[in-house]
């Protein structure tokens, strides 16, 4: 009742909403809660919403209730696709079987999802980024966001690079989650170039024998930066997001991601 009663107040304060995102990645974990959700979003504020899921919360019965109640997107984290990376050192506590259960219960009810994957952890290198890419592939998002490692201090991620020898101290935090991987990895610049084109890989698999092979190994990665920005540009705009723009919109939508956007 409080979630509804908090919504109703941004409906009349901002009554042009088109959808809304809650970014909560616990949404899914009381059935109960989500059935009583289920009844009253609909009536009382009726917006298609875009929400945050575990994979392994996924339940068929909450799925329906939250299609029910206006659900058009889910955003999972899968991280990582190599089982050690993703269970040892980022604690998600997931296996690839429960990962695969969830998202064929999505795909099965056509709902559209990204999955957000992280490049560069602790002990990565091409080969574990590449189970990453396999399992993603078999998972076939609406879309795939990927992001390099920063591990912030005060945080465990933080703790356990300086504990076993990855942090790169005379590395400044990075400013954005798509620059240079502050670990050393051996594998740090190719892994860099590879986290800008793996999204577009995870669409067209038949790209990657010469994504890893050969552009990986090239000096290029602003180019391959503009190349994420635009193909997240267009996924957004043109699969996502539920909400009607001009020619001109378009454009500028896609200049900012491109252009200004550090995302």
């Amino acid at each position: 009742d409080r979630v509804i009663e908090e919504l109703k107040i941004l409906k009349r304060d901002y009554p042009k909403i088109e959808y809304l995102i809650f970014r909560d990645e616990i949404l899914s974990v009381n059935p109960r809660w989500v059935k009583e959700f289920s009844e009253k979003y609909p009536k009382e504020i009726g917006i298609p919403f875009y929400c945050l899921m575990r994979p392994e919360t996924i339940k068929a019965e909450v799925i329906d209730d939250l299609i029910k109640a206006g659900l058009f997107y889910i955003g999972i984290g899968l991280e990582s696709g190599n089982d050690f990376i993703r269970n040892e050192v980022l604690n998600r506590k997931m296996t690839k079987e429960q990962i695969l259960e969830g998202i064929k219960i999505l795909r099965d009810r056509k709902v559209l999802f990204s999955l957000y994957n992280i490049i560069g952890a602790p002990h990565e290198t091409l080969e574990t980024a590449m189970e990453t890419w396999e399992l993603t592939v078999k998972c076939k998002p609406t879309f795939c966001d990927v992001f390099l490692m920063t591990p912030y201090p005060k945080t465990a991620i933080y703790d356990y690079s300086i504990a076993n020898g990855f942090y790169n101290t005379d590395m400044k935090t990075p400013e954005t989650y798509h620059g240079t991987i502050p670990l050393k990895l051996k594998d740090a610049p190719q892994l860099e170039n590879l986290m800008h084109l793996i999204g577009i890989a995870v669409e067209f698999p038949w790209l990657m024998p010469v994504i890893k092979n050969v552009l990986i190994k090239l000096p290029l990665q602003p180019v391959y930066n503009v190349i994420r920005k635009f193909w997240k540009g267009y996924v957004y705009r043109y699969r996502i997001y539920p909400y009607k723009v001009n020619a001109v919109e378009s454009a500028r939508i896609i200049y900012n991601q491109i252009f200004v956007s550090k995302a």
